[in-house]
Formats: C-alpha cells, sequence, structure tokens
C-alpha cells in the first residue's frame, strides 16, 4: 500500500473535504490499487498469512456466526476474501465501511450505474466489484437518478464511524468470552478506545510487535500479526 502513495497524494484522496472536491481522483486511486492483482490475474488483494490465520482459526474451533465476530478496519473485504479461501464465510463488523458498497453523496440513492463500453449502464445497486474498472468506459460509478459520481460507502479523515457499525461492535466485545486483538497501533479513534471501554474484565490477547499502549491487554504476543499468524 505505500508504493500506492508514491503516485497520489493520500490526503488528496481519504480527505472528505477533497474527495468532495475531486471525487474522480479517489476512484483512480482505487482502480490503481485493484490493478496490479489484475495483472497477476487475480480478481482482488490477496488476503495476507493474518487474515488467512483468523479465518483457519475460527474453522479449527469450529466457531459458529452466533459466537464470534470480527470487528475490522479493513476497506477492502479481505477478511471475507480468506474466509472463501479457507473454505467457510463470515460477515465482518466493518468499522470504517467497504470499497464495494457505493452510494450517491449527493442524493443519498443507492441506484449507482456503470457505463460499458457500448454506452449501456449496468445496475450496482448491491455491491460492486471495484476490480472490473478497468473494463469501462466510464470507469467511474454515478448515481443513476442525479448522475453525480458515486463514492464507496467508507469512512474517509474528517468523517465518523457510523454509530450503529460502532454499537454492534461495542456490543460484540462486551458479550465476547475472549477477545484477539491484531495488526492494529491503537492511534486511530474510536477503535484505539474500544477495549478501554468494555463493561465486563474479558481476557485480551493482542499481537502486536510493539507493547500495546492499553492497561485492559492480559497477553501481549510480540511481533508482526503476518507473522505471527503464519507460523
Amino acid at each position: 500500500r505505500q508504493e500506492l502513495w508514491k503516485d497520489f497524494s493520500k490526503p488528496n484522496a481519504v480527505s472528505i473535504e477533497k474527495v468532495q472536491e475531486n471525487p474522480e481522483y479517489l476512484w483512480n486511486v482505487i482502480e490503481k490499487l485493484y490493478k496490479e492483482p489484475r495483472k497477476k490475474g487475480l480478481p482482488h488483494p490477496n488476503p495476507n498469512d493474518a487474515h488467512l490465520g483468523i479465518a483457519k482459526l475460527i474453522k479449527y474451533f469450529d466457531i459458529s456466526p452466533i459466537d464470534q465476530a470480527i470487528i475490522t478496519q479493513n476497506v477492502d473485504n479481505l477478511h471475507q476474501y480468506a474466509a472463501q479461501i479457507i473454505g467457510h464465510t463470515y460477515n465482518p463488523i466493518e468499522l470504517h465501511g467497504s470499497l464495494e458498497q457505493l452510494f450517491c453523496p449527493c442524493c443519498g440513492s443507492r441506484d449507482i450505474v456503470i457505463q460499458t463500453t457500448n454506452n449501456n449502464t449496468i445496475s450496482i445497486q448491491n455491491s460492486f466489484h471495484v476490480h472490473s474498472l478497468g473494463n469501462l468506459k466510464r470507469p467511474v460509478p454515478f448515481c443513476y437518478n442525479c448522475k453525480e459520481t458515486a463514492l464507496p460507502d467508507v469512512v474517509l479523515f474528517g468523517e465518523s464511524v457510523k454509530s450503529d457499525r460502532l454499537e454492534k461492535a461495542k456490543e460484540s466485545l462486551n458479550n465476547a468470552s475472549l477477545i484477539i486483538s491484531s495488526g492494529t497501533a491503537f492511534d486511530v479513534a474510536p477503535a484505539s478506545t474500544m477495549l478501554m471501554s468494555i463493561e465486563n474484565h474479558i481476557p485480551i490477547i493482542d499481537i502486536n510487535p510493539a507493547k500495546p499502549p492499553i492497561n485492559q491487554i492480559d497477553y501481549w504476543i510480540e511481533g508482526n500479526a503476518e507473522a505471527v499468524f503464519r507460523e
């Protein structure tokens, strides 16, 4: 991902003010993000060993959907892709939304379309595989109703996490019997403070190269999340 920001300005791509001024800039970034997997014949970016490790853990212990919850700040569906590779499915609580869910920032509609090379439009009301952008005449999805450029339903800098996602995440944490925290630097709110707001004592394992800056951690596994899950 760091390579991406050699070609683009991160503030222009992920700041709500800049995206409102030039939404197509964000779509250029997203198209670039999915270009490399397409070159390799892949439909989407590959989940890493941490995503796969979490999926394997859930499958190994045969944890039912009602007894587990994955809370993630990822917006690229990597947890879902990992689950598919391992052979099961689950629906993470995506605090920051998903690149594959689109909406119109002008009228709020989810009746979003894309334009093909023969000038037809295809409805993508439910979800959109962003890796297909390169095959379109107009690679920027737009609103069927008001023709404004659509945006992915993700949290940009300057925006807040939607309250329903936040409440669902808090409820899951408070109902847990064990929490494994992985891949977070505890520097982005509100995710950075969620473990501190748990009402009851619940054992928490943190996988992190650096010692976690909060006192609620019971067990710290020092190391990079990918390396730890790979082992």
